[in-house]
């Protein structure tokens, strides 16, 4: 990777003003650097730290460092404590080093991925300067950029020490993806969202977006998407087009502004959720109901909340339809935060709760 023109496309991502985009792209230079330093200090491992590795691995269902996620091989780092030793072996600067927190890079770089939260929105300008900052001192502590140019590379590990990758990453997709099968071919459809009582809106293995019956499919499951795509589960022209069709919302290109008081719906899994702007805010309205389940995506931040909304009796369980009910008005700061809190996984609220134009009669 060249990592002298990766850092500069991220830093004019963020200029520009896409965020989401910026944080992704730091989130992939993240998961090269960590790969190409690990080559080093295996190196020089000691044969605990092999150890650690290979459990490690095996947990993971791993081959190689090479197969794992940016999460999974954060968790190594943190295991061997492997920046300590290639900090001695760069002649790195501990205290810069330490600042680095390689999991609050990991939790913003999936939020970006998952669509969970919008371009304008204060978290996530905020997550892409501080994303951009870590990334930006994680290549000058090892020397693959220089201090006095933040987008230049300087004389950093020889080939004898690490050997890096000639060919592209591809186009940054999200870690998991929500898919079901149909019962009756048994193929994979990727799942967008519910469109109606028993609808929902699928990217089919032709890659067409289609709004079909819910009673045609097997329960909606979140899958790794590298396991989908290694197992030709769906095709990388489907995901195609399901990252397409999501970025166009997250773009905003064609959204509207949302009409004050107005209320907007969002069926999922059997909740319903009624919601309305208020003082730019916006109100999940009480006896709403949630998906009790909740996926890998969902942020930690989240569960925080609800369990704090379950312990103040404002989300009480309604056992009969396994889901929770709003026993009050709840309020979000943006339609993502509300549409992630009641599906259990992170979602696009413009485009769940329908606050977007929509080309074509896909919807209908």
């Amino acid at each position: 990777m060249n990592y002298q023109n990766e850092i500069t496309d991220a830093k004019r991502l963020l200029q520009d003003g896409r965020y989401l985009l910026c944080s992704m792209q730091c989130g992939r230079i993240t998961e090269e650097v960590l790969k190409d330093l690990f080559n080093v200090f295996l190196k020089k491992a000691e044969v605990h730290e092999f150890e650690i590795v290979t459990k490690q691995l095996a947990i993971c269902k791993k081959r190689a460092v090479e197969n794992l996620t940016l999460g999974e091989i954060r968790n190594i780092y943190e295991k061997t404590n492997a920046f300590y030793k290639l900090s001695k072996h760069f002649s790195a600067n501990i205290k810069e080093v330490n600042l680095i927190d390689l999991k609050r890079i990991v939790i913003i770089r999936n939020k970006a991925q998952h669509n969970g939260y919008e371009d304008l929105e204060e978290d996530t300008v905020a997550d892409a300067h501080i994303i951009f900052g870590s990334v930006l001192k994680l290549l000058r502590c090892f020397r693959f950029i220089s201090r006095e140019r933040s987008i230049s590379i300087a004389k950093g590990p020889t080939k004898t020490e690490y050997e890096p990758k000639t060919t592209e990453t591809p186009v940054e997709k999200p870690e998991s993806i929500n898919v079901c099968m149909n019962k009756s071919s048994g193929k994979y459809f990727i799942y967008i969202k519910d469109s109606g009582s028993n609808n929902v809106l699928l990217v089919t293995p032709d890659s067409k977006i289609l709004s079909l019956k819910r009673e045609l499919f097997d329960k909606i499951e979140e899958k790794d998407k590298k396991e989908l795509l290694s197992k030709q589960l769906v095709s990388n022209e489907q995901m195609r087009k399901y990252r397409e069709f999501i970025e166009g919302y997250s773009k905003g290109g064609d959204r509207v502004s949302p009409i004050e008081g107005a209320v907007y719906e969002y069926r999922i899994h059997g909740a319903v959720a009624k919601l309305i702007v208020k003082n730019k805010m916006y109100v999940v309205l009480k006896d709403s109901t949630a998906v009790r389940e909740t996926k890998k995506s969902f942020p930690v931040s989240f569960q925080r909340k609800r369990q704090h909304l379950i312990d103040n009796e404002k989300l009480v369980l309604y056992p009969s339809k396994n889901l929770y009910v709003f026993t009050d008005d709840v309020e979000f700061k943006s339609p993502s935060a509300a549409s992630t809190f009641v599906s259990g996984t992170s979602t696009n609220g413009w485009l769940c709760f329908g606050m977007n134009k929509v080309k074509g009669d896909i919807l209908k």
